[in-house]
């Protein structure tokens, strides 16, 4: 029987740590329980990040596929945005994508999408851990194994379909330029062609695959966010980008190198692709209502889960929604937050209605926040927010290369790092010193 003391359903995907955690061994098995869930002859789409672990673990879980006599097609390295928009295109019955963590080094997450492009949820997730707990797999006769199929001609389908989705002329029709840090990952592959057809200019970062023998992380880092503050400003660019490595966050910084908060961008995009609704996570700022709810605007908030946000765009038939860790979905393209496609929408907004973004982020109506500083003894803020979100004991949390929410006693709480050894507490509705305090001191307990 296959043990599976720590094959862990974290926050709502499952993952492990290569080659102690997760083995190829035990990639394969789950693999192999996927296919005995779909059934023999069931189409699933395969993609991974840049990353050699994600390599491994795929080519391994892929075997599990074929042995119960489904069929592969694998996109090789591409983003989670394209794996999503070819589960429809291809008929395929689910996709999986292999990305390394937002926080933890040497980790694997395993983003397993259904026929519809929805991530599964945690119940069908642990289903999934109960049958290869339970070695409950099926495989099939050796003359009925699965094929594996290539199709990495997906990218240009993929191109075409979202010049096809967005208004393309007003951006053609402005000189843009931009640069965008691609965080290693596979975007550059369809990002300068996209880019290039609409006519704007591009200077990429950290286009290449990972750096050898060093741990990356699928969020950016913050350090990424102020080396692009500093180069958009000093190459006079329309606005700065930075994607995850999978490409399905996005990171916004201005003309005049200041970040936008993704409740910014989230407000800035519904106002011009949404109509009479919109969908979010209970964790975001509420300057969403601020801002959203004077211009008509009903707000659906959600409990933040893989799924959560997809399955309620697709159930109330609204067409867009996001959350506040960078993902932005519109669901006329897929139910999947892509990162590229929100890129150009801001584009199109831009061109559009001739105006900047920092002159569109002043329109934008922020409530108040009451604030705390927190004294770091013995390591770096940057790193003891990083240590912070690992802990297990925490409710929830979410991480940006911005800042980070964590959720204490039910309620959400902001950290930003304001120096080297010290932390910025916030809260939007405890005005309370005493209370931030406390709050305080249970965050330095659990570091």
């Amino acid at each position: 029987m296959i043990i599976l003391p720590s094959l862990r359903l974290s926050r709502g995907r499952i993952g492990g740590y290569v080659n102690t955690e997760l083995t190829p061994e035990i990639a394969a098995e789950l693999g192999a329980v996927l296919g005995t869930m779909l059934g023999e002859r069931s189409i699933i789409v395969t993609a991974r990040d840049y990353y050699p672990p994600s390599r491994m673990i795929k080519r391994a879980f892929t075997a599990g596929l074929m042995s119960t006599g489904a069929t592969v097609i694998d996109f090789h390295a591409t983003t989670t945005p394209e794996l999503v928009f070819a589960i429809k295109r291809f008929g395929a019955k689910a996709g999986v994508q292999f990305t390394v963590s937002n926080v933890e080094e040497n980790y694997i997450n395993f983003k397993i999408f259904d026929f519809q492009g929805i991530e599964y949820s945690a119940d069908r997730l642990d289903n999934m851990r109960e049958r290869l707990r339970r070695e409950k797999i099926i495989r099939t006769r050796p003359e009925r194994i699965g094929w594996v199929t290539y199709a990495e001609y997906i990218h240009d389908i993929y191109v075409a379909s979202l010049i096809n989705y967005i208004d393309a002329d007003p951006i053609i029709n402005t000189n843009l330029k931009i640069l965008a840090d691609l965080n290693y990952g596979p975007a550059n592959i369809v990002l300068s062609d996209i880019l290039s057809q609409l006519g704007v200019d591009l200077i990429t970062l950290n286009a290449h695959k990972p750096p050898l023998y060093k741990g990356v992380f699928n969020i950016p880092h913050p350090e990424t966010i102020n080396v692009l503050s500093k180069a958009v400003k000093a190459m006079g660019a329309n606005l700065g980008v930075a994607f995850s490595a999978d490409a399905s966050h996005i990171f916004v910084v201005d003309e005049q190198g200041i970040p936008l908060e993704p409740e910014e961008l989230f407000v800035l995009l519904a106002r011009f692709n949404a109509s009479e609704a919109v969908i979010t996570t209970t964790s975001t700022s509420q300057l969403i209502e601020k801002s959203l709810e004077p211009l008509g605007f009903k707000i659906y908030r959600v409990e933040y889960t893989p799924d959560s946000v997809s399955r309620s765009l697709r159930r109330k038939r609204v067409a867009f929604g996001g959350t506040d860790c960078g993902e932005y979905i519109f669901s006329g393209f897929t139910y999947s937050p892509d990162g590229i496609l929100s890129l150009l929408k801001i584009l199109e907004l831009i061109s559009k209605i001739d105006k900047q973004l920092s002159e569109l982020r002043k329109e934008i109506r922020k409530p108040r926040r009451y604030s705390l500083p927190i004294e770091i003894e013995k390591m770096n803020a940057y790193n003891a927010l990083y240590k912070l979100v690992r802990n297990r004991e925490l409710d929830d949390a979410i991480v940006t290369p911005l800042y980070t929410k964590i959720k204490v006693l039910n309620r959400w709480f902001t950290l930003r790092v304001e120096s080297e050894n010290k932390l910025i507490l916030e809260s939007e509705k405890i005005a309370s010193k005493s209370k931030l305090e406390s709050i305080a001191e249970q965050i330095k307990l659990l570091l």
